[in-house]
């Protein structure tokens, strides 16, 4: 009788823990050339995982023992707030919403990423930094925090861009993919929160590409006005290991008008690290996000930068690099200087070279091309 009532409940247990924790013990198994290794990582430093080691089979039982609920139910609130936005959106462009149903749709989004987050285990706070510039623009210069037609942060995970809109303040709208469309129900989100999306073809033709930075420029000057929200970048164009900050593009500098800087650091309880910057799969991604535990997310917030003649003077190398270039390698100083993020000169074409040379495949031409 005993033994019948322990199998009872005891294979039931072990068939939950097998659909729970066993995606993160094959991502520790299929993973094992993520472990950092000295010699063929020295060039690869911003997209190395140094966190392997903490990855553990013994605290998979314990950090992934409601995966599955956990994962269904921040999906139900993120497809919500796209059915609920769809709903309002009836009967109207979502590009191109009256103020009253682009509010709507922003409540609604931010209400229901809030809990999402924390289904994935992340707890979200902000904090505004008294950075000092006078170095950059003089000891005269006036520190405000309101103003910027761009705000920008580095990126470190996929979830930046969510995370960043829901704690922003305001909201702002996002440069982002366009093959974002292609989810189901996005544009309902994408549309009324105002992302501004563009093609990451390298392959676009020139006209295209020109275009893209007009309608950047066109956002930050009606965002200064206060008549749209503010333009999101992520200047660095991909994920690091949130521990260095790659070569800023140009999109956020261009136009060399004032910008507001953010930082974004992290804490975990298991020393897992909630990063993808490395050659790991989206969903193993997923499987180490569930493994930190639980992620305190820190948003730090910047004074406006806005570009000068003392600025210009001091730090442009006239006839080694243009002016957006200076703009942009001084950015990124800025924002290593007020955290602890380390300025690299890595680029995309690396990351891309990492993740083949991880997962022992051969570059594609779409690859070369990308990059």
């Amino acid at each position: 009788m005993k033994d019948n009532s322990l199998t009872t409940w005891l294979i039931p247990v072990l068939v939950w823990l097998v659909i729970n924790v066993g995606p993160m013990w094959w991502t520790i198994y299929t993973n094992k050339r993520s472990r950092y290794d000295n010699v063929r990582d020295a060039k690869y430093l911003p997209f190395v995982r140094f966190d392997y080691v903490k990855w553990s089979y013994f605290n998979a039982l314990f950090t992934h023992v409601l995966m599955i609920p956990r994962f269904i139910l921040g999906f139900c609130f993120f497809f919500t707030a796209c059915i609920l936005c769809a709903i309002i959106c009836i009967g109207s462009d979502p590009f191109n919403l009256p103020k009253s149903k682009e509010w709507l749709c922003k409540f609604i989004t931010a209400s229901c990423l809030r809990p999402a987050f924390l289904c994935a285990g992340i707890w979200m706070r902000t904090e505004r930094i008294d950075a000092d510039y006078s170095k950059y623009l003089g000891p005269d210069y006036k520190k405000t925090y309101e103003g910027a037609g761009i705000y920008i942060q580095n990126h470190f995970t996929p979830l930046d861009s969510q995370i960043s809109w829901t704690f922003m303040e305001p909201h702002p709208g996002l440069l982002g993919k366009r093959e974002a469309l292609k989810v189901p129900l996005c544009r309902y989100l994408v549309g009324p929160l105002k992302f501004l999306l563009a093609s990451q073809e390298k392959k676009d033709s020139k006209d295209v590409r020109d275009k893209l930075f007009k309608d950047i420029e066109a956002r930050q000057l009606a965002a200064e006005r206060g008549e749209v929200c503010p333009l999101a970048i992520y200047p660095e164009g991909a994920t690091s290991n949130g521990k260095y900050l790659l070569t800023f593009k140009r999109g956020a500098f261009f136009n060399l008008r004032k910008v507001k800087p953010h930082v974004a650091t992290y804490w975990t309880l298991t020393g897992a690290e909630p990063v993808h910057g490395d050659a790991i799969s989206l969903i193993s991604y997923l499987q180490v996000l569930i493994h930190c535990g639980f992620i305190i997310y820190t948003q730090k917030e910047m004074p406006v930068f806005e570009p000068n003649e003392f600025f210009w003077k001091t730090h442009w190398q006239q006839g080694k690099e243009e002016k957006w270039e200076c703009y942009a390698r001084c950015m990124q100083k800025v924002l290593s200087e007020n955290s602890k993020l380390v300025c690299s000169n890595a680029s995309v074409e690396q990351k891309l070279e990492y993740k083949h040379l991880i997962r022992g495949t051969k570059r594609k031409t779409a690859d070369k091309d990308k990059s």
